[in-house]
């Protein structure tokens, strides 16, 4: 519905209802001109005369009254449904099914700010899901998810929350067990201890080496 059939419409019901043109310019604040031009337009989308117009007087047509109660009874119930979207921003409630990553920033951060945002609005109920699967929203009920490194689909919605440093130790009595670590690639066939990240990612300037962590005792 475009903004000339809308505004062609509302002013048709002005008119009708009050069964002048003098009076909707009254009660809408609209020049009676602005109304009689909005009609017409709408008059012309339609193909049908919805009025009878004289210098004297003014009348439904047949047609044009059956059209009135029509959309009377729909702009009745547009205006509702509005009315309750309006009222449902007042105050939140309702649930939100979020997946996040887990380990020590799930449960040391994430679970702590879930449970203060539920403490100030008690009428949300988040159903939080810890899991280092990356979910497709499109496929799944989740609402939102939290996830680390770089955003897969570019048609999501996203937001930068936060940067996270990542490092990569090891301790003396390792490195003097095992062959020198000159460069990333050296860790490839050495055991180490991994959480939920699969890949440990190096890079420096144009080079980029991977290292599978599911080698590695997880």
């Amino acid at each position: 519905m475009n903004n000339i059939y809308w505004n062609g419409l509302r002013s048709f019901l002005a008119v009708a209802e009050h069964g002048s043109f003098t009076l909707a310019s009254d009660e809408t604040g609209l020049s009676k001109a602005s109304l009689s031009q909005q009609v017409s337009q709408l008059e012309e989308q339609l193909d049908v005369q919805l009025l009878f117009r004289t210098t004297r007087k003014l009348r439904l047509t047949e047609i044009g009254e059956r059209y009135y109660e029509m959309c009377r009874t729909g702009v009745k119930q547009i205006e509702d449904a509005s009315d309750l979207a309006s009222q449902a921003t007042d105050s939140l409630t309702g649930p939100i099914r979020m997946n996040a990553v887990g380990g020590l920033i799930g449960e040391e951060l994430i679970a702590p700010l879930v449970i203060e945002y539920q403490h100030a609005n008690p009428g949300i109920e988040v159903k939080l899901d810890f899991s280092s699967i990356r979910e497709d929203l499109l496929e799944t009920d989740y609402d939102l998810v939290l996830r680390m490194g770089d955003l897969e689909d570019s048609t999501l919605i996203a937001r930068k929350l936060h940067t996270i440093t990542t490092r990569y130790v090891a301790s003396p009595s390792f490195v003097s067990a095992h062959s020198k670590i000159r460069h990333p690639s050296d860790l490839k066939g050495l055991p180490f201890i991994s959480g939920s990240v699969q890949e440990w990612i190096f890079t420096r300037g144009q080079e980029r080496i991977v290292v599978q962590a599911e080698k590695g005792f997880q």
